[in-house]
């Protein structure tokens, strides 16, 4: 399997230069080519594909020399990118769906560099530091060690202007000693989890920690004039302080799915469709929905159940709050009514009710796989 290691890099100031000029030539690449394909369409109705775009890139160099002083493979990858948005686009419309059209890259739509050869050619790890071609040796914070066959490497920029490699390794799955315990996990906003065991997961709600001064920042950034340096050091304040509410969700998302991942086999999950939810326009629940970051959670567990053997089913969260978990019967209740009281004399959480609702589904799917296996 594939598994990605962050580092945080250290570029002096005329490295940060080189690097913000590797970005910006692999943006007009892409800007470049994609013009290139909307005008072939519109005039001659025809396609082209990434090889031919890659061969004109020696040309293209003798016009604009800047981009001699970029990488070569980084700016070919460039080209596979663009071409794969296509793809993706044709793909979607086909399946019926609304896609979006690939569109050019703006100043700040566009943020690091990929090399698609770890190696000597482009980047590696060599004595410490992060060795990247035509820009030299980058301080590194080597905090762990590579693990398996490094392949691809990206260096990216945050909005608040730190630098980070993501280097991509082929490895091998680290099986976990096996487990005979099950769990239906049941997510939720007052609760951000209950487990069908009757475990608790707190909601952290780290965004109603940072919401007053977000709210600050934001207000002071829109009556700064735009373009001005005033302007573009409060943005930095505001992109700081989403950076540190990413890294708090992340911290805690990875964190309890390790916990999970470590204990539960058979672990069964919600297929929540968070969009949904926020397209609805639920008064003062989008903020909540956001927050809680679900599809974090959820996509953690899956791909640490991949690499530790563990399995991870999903399945229709419908009617499993209102389902009672003893009879079977259908309880309306509303989002204000935290208790599953039913005629039958269960009288439950309704998390609780839900989480075990969705462990009864869940073994069944199991056991449906099973018998198709044999």
């Amino acid at each position: 399997m594939k598994k990605s290691f962050k580092y945080r890099i250290y570029p002096t100031k005329s490295q940060v230069k080189k690097l913000n000029d590797n970005i910006r030539a692999c943006r007009f690449v892409w800007n470049y080519f994609l013009k290139e394909r909307n005008d072939l369409y519109i005039n001659e109705q025809r396609h082209v594909s990434r090889f031919d775009q890659i061969n004109q890139l020696a040309v293209i160099k003798k016009d604009f020399p800047f981009l001699k002083s970029t990488y070569s493979h980084s700016l070919n990858q460039v080209c596979t990118q663009l071409d794969l948005a296509f793809r993706a686009f044709f793909q979607r419309i086909k399946k019926g769906e609304n896609p979006g059209y690939p569109r050019f890259k703006g100043t700040n739509r566009l943020s690091s560099i990929n090399y698609p050869e770890y190696g000597v050619g482009g980047c590696r790890i060599k004595n410490g530091k992060l060795a990247v071609s035509k820009i030299g040796d980058i301080k590194l914070v080597y905090h762990r060690e590579l693990v398996g066959k490094p392949k691809t490497a990206t260096i990216k920029r945050t909005p608040t202007g730190k630098w980070f490699v993501s280097i991509c390794c082929e490895t091998d799955d680290n099986i976990l000693h096996t487990s005979d315990l099950s769990v239906g996990i049941d997510l939720g906003i007052s609760k951000f989890a209950t487990f069908s065991d009757g475990t608790v997961i707190e909601n952290p709600r780290f965004f109603k920690e940072e919401e007053i001064k977000l709210k600050k920042a934001q207000s002071k950034t829109d009556k700064l004039v735009k373009g001005s340096k005033e302007r573009f050091k409060a943005r930095k304040v505001v992109n700081r302080i989403h950076e540190r509410l990413s890294w708090k969700r992340n911290n805690f998302s990875h964190q309890e799915s390790r916990k999970v991942i470590n204990k539960y086999q058979n672990i069964i999950l919600e297929k929540l469709n968070t969009q949904g939810m926020i397209d609805n326009n639920i008064p003062n629940l989008n903020k909540c929905i956001t927050d809680v970051a679900w599809n974090k959670f959820t996509s953690l567990i899956q791909y640490k159940a991949v690499e530790a053997g563990r399995t991870v089913i999903l399945v229709n969260p419908k009617n499993t709050t209102k389902t009672c978990s003893q009879c079977g019967k259908i309880v309306d209740k509303s989002l204000s009514e935290r208790v599953h009281n039913c005629s039958c004399g269960l009288v439950l959480d309704r998390d609780l009710n839900a989480a075990i609702n969705i462990l009864r589904l869940g073994t069944q799917s199991l056991q449906r796989l099973c018998l198709s296996a044999e």
